[in-house]
């Protein structure tokens, strides 16, 4: 039978950043945690969101673009992507990783208004073969 862990008295739930990897409490991801859904559910809805997000380090430190919903192509079933950070993807041509970088991908879903189910599948050197 497992053990429910207790939380003590003071301690803050915490998450970890899928940009940089590091565990942040509310007040670490106070800029997400500030966008209309999350006022009401808190860092609670964050753990259970699907949203692409970055804590405030990474966006202070230009690791992440902070995302515009309002801008963005859902499509039917997705969810907006509140922050944009470099993905490592791998191509389907020639098999080699490649970075999608935050700026393409806010470029891609922002101003060209691509939805944010469409990721690239080629590199750039084989996309120009």
């Amino acid at each position: 039978m497992k053990e429910k862990s207790k939380k003590k008295k003071g301690e803050t739930q915490q998450i970890t950043c899928p940009c940089c990897g590091e565990k942040r409490g509310a007040a670490g991801v106070s800029r997400t945690l500030a966008l209309p859904y999350f006022a009401a559910n808190g860092i609670q809805g964050l753990l259970q969101s699907r949203y692409q997000w970055a804590c405030d380090m990474c966006l202070k430190k230009g690791k992440a673009i902070m995302g515009n919903p309002r801008k963005q192509n859902a499509g039917i079933s997705s969810d907006p992507f509140l922050a944009y950070f470099d993905r490592t993807l791998v191509c389907r041509t020639c098999g080699k990783s490649f970075v999608f970088s935050g700026s393409e991908q806010h470029h891609w879903y922002e101003k060209l208004g691509f939805t944010l189910k469409s990721w690239p599948v080629k590199c750039k050197a084989c996309n120009k073969k």
